[in-house]
């Protein structure tokens, strides 16, 4: 039965979530053979601010991953591949009005790549890959969550959506806002999107124009998450960003 199938697939996924989207690369590659003409078109118009509406949806994500993980308890809505964890059941804050915030996250980030290439068939193509990708992960999780939680989950998924958010029915979340949280889970959502934006400069330029150019703004930023990486990373090791607070 395709109800039971899915969440089984759906917890395959779950575990290569950071790098199955890596597959429809050369997809995105084989788009861009047409970004030359799209620069002509978008030059005469409005490339730049195409660009920095397209960098804005990204960062809308970012936002809401931001938002999100600095608010949540321990030992829930964490990056863990091996198996589902849930030490609490989040409902408050952005958890209130959307179900799956991190994903709504990580649409927008992806849909702000997708929008700088311009290509709208790319575009489409990238947001059904997308559904179909989250769709079965999203049921394996709530199949985990029904399971954790029993009514509880019930009773909170029937009022809450599961991707569009119902802002009427915000509620603040009990826990102060935590940077320490963030910048523990974080760091490496801030390092793969830029590197997927740099990359993507550089593709298009190679393929459109068969030209080498790296953005020094794009670079620049690069080297910096990768320093805030290594710090991050030793900090943690070193417990000063332990979290003690929740």
């Amino acid at each position: 039965m395709l109800v039971k199938q899915l969440p089984r697939v759906g917890a395959k996924l779950f575990r290569w979530r950071s790098f199955l989207p890596l597959v429809f690369l050369p997809v995105g590659l084989w788009g861009l053979r047409d970004a030359e003409y799209l620069d002509v078109v978008l030059r005469d118009q409005m490339d730049d601010f195409f660009e920095a509406f397209a960098l804005g949806v990204s960062l809308m994500g970012i936002a809401v991953r931001i938002i999100t993980v600095g608010h949540v308890p321990r030992s829930t809505s964490g990056r863990n591949t091996k198996e589902q964890r849930a030490a609490v059941l989040n409902t408050c804050g952005v958890y209130s009005v959307v179900r799956h915030p991190l994903y709504l996250g990580n649409f927008l980030i992806i849909l702000g790549l997708l929008l700088t290439t311009g290509l709208w068939h790319i575009t489409i193509i990238g947001i059904l890959a997308f559904a179909l990708y989250y769709e079965r992960i999203m049921m394996a999780e709530e199949k985990f969550l029904l399971d954790r939680f029993g009514e509880a989950y019930a009773r909170w998924s029937k009022v809450t959506p599961a991707f569009f958010p119902r802002f009427a029915q915000w509620r603040k979340s009990a826990l102060q806002f935590s940077w320490r949280m963030v910048l523990r889970r974080e760091i490496s959502t801030w390092l793969g999107f830029v590197s997927a934006a740099l990359f993507l400069d550089v593709a298009e330029d190679l393929i459109a124009d068969s030209r080498w150019e790296l953005d020094p703004e794009w670079l620049l930023a690069l080297a910096v998450l990768l320093l805030s990486y290594v710090v991050i990373q030793r900090s943690k090791k070193s417990g000063r960003l332990r979290v003690t607070d929740r």
